[in-house]
């Protein structure tokens, strides 16, 4: 199981294997804990609104089971 990160800014992608204990953590919370800068002011809360994808979902809001085998985009990393 795994994740992909895009960053659209630098053209890097990095993918990042997910444990079974990860799979219930946001996606935010996960991508921090695996040293991606995704920016957030009020810690995964779902009020500052700036760890949106490239997409503008939220990190926040989802889980990392939601996002297995995909690959997420950020237009600043």
């Amino acid at each position: 199981m795994q994740i992909k990160v895009k960053g659209r800014a630098s053209g890097k992608l990095q993918t990042i294997n997910v444990s079974a204990l990860e799979l219930e953590l946001s996606l935010l919370d996960f991508l921090h804990q695996h040293e991606i800068p995704i920016a957030s002011s009020c810690s995964g809360k779902k009020q500052c609104r700036k760890c949106v994808d490239s997409s503008g979902v939220l990190t926040c809001e989802l889980k990392v089971a939601d996002y297995l085998d995909k690959t997420i985009e950020f237009d600043y990393l």
